[in-house]
């Protein structure tokens, strides 16, 4: 009984390798929850579908089935942060990875707060020119 939107949420899951009981930790949807989506029992709100689309790096469109690009795109987004490509950002993730060596950078949570702050910085300095 699976839906569009529960095997897409599978399918991005399971590309990031990712257990229900990972995604739990990372995003606080529970991985009950989470089956029920997958399965198709539920639908997730708009709202998780967002937390779940970011940990997955894949779009909010794609995985409701309005595209067939599994891409985030570069659009303001009502959490607050940008969903966004990793490629623009290798450069600075690369000196931040050997500045620090101990921090898993490719942690989807991490990789997505240090883009935050990123974006936050150059958005500040682009207002002071």
């Amino acid at each position: 009984m699976g839906t569009l939107i529960g095997d897409r949420l599978r399918k991005a899951r399971e590309r990031k390798n990712l257990t229900q009981v990972q995604v739990k930790h990372r995003t606080g949807v529970n991985n009950k929850t989470l089956s029920g989506y997958e399965k198709g029992v539920s639908q997730p709100d708009l709202e998780t579908l967002k937390i779940l689309a970011n940990l997955y790096e894949v779009s909010v469109d794609w995985l409701t089935g309005n595209t067939d690009d599994p891409s985030p795109h570069r659009n303001k987004n009502n959490s607050g942060y940008e969903t966004i490509t990793n490629r623009q950002y290798e450069a600075f993730i690369r000196e931040i990875r050997d500045k620090y060596p101990n921090v898993n950078i490719d942690d989807p949570e991490i990789r997505r707060k240090l883009m935050l702050a990123i974006d936050l910085v150059l958005d500040d300095y682009k207002q002071k020119q």
